[in-house]
């Protein structure tokens, strides 16, 4: 195996592992709060951690990456969202499958629309 391909595979692995850890930290993070504060919260965080780099974008695509960001970001929080209330309401281990098996699906699903 190449050098890159490996340090590629584990760079996913270790993603995959973060993303998986995830879970039951938000798990613990809704025992002590709302899950729409800890949503909302989340994304707040992200936005202005993500604000300078649409300042950095060309002058002409600024405006329609802005416009294509809020659309994303929206559809993004209803999932998350509903992941969130999810979780809530079932264990983490749970949860993880059912939403690891939503992204094994989606290209497969895509192919209807």
């Amino acid at each position: 195996m190449k050098k890159y391909t490996l340090q590629a595979n584990l760079l996913f692995l270790l993603f995959a592992a973060l993303w998986g850890a995830s879970f039951p930290v938000t798990k613990g993070a809704l025992q002590i709060a709302n899950p729409f504060l800890f949503v909302f919260l989340r994304f707040l965080f992200a936005s202005i951690f993500l604000l300078p780099f649409i300042f950095s974008d060309k002058a002409g695509q600024q405006r329609s990456s802005l416009k294509m960001g809020m659309i994303l970001g929206i559809m993004n929080t209803g999932v998350y969202m509903f992941e969130t209330l999810g979780l809530h309401y079932i264990s983490a281990s749970r949860c993880a499958f059912i939403t690891g098996t939503n992204v094994v699906l989606v290209p497969f699903i895509a192919r209807a629309f």
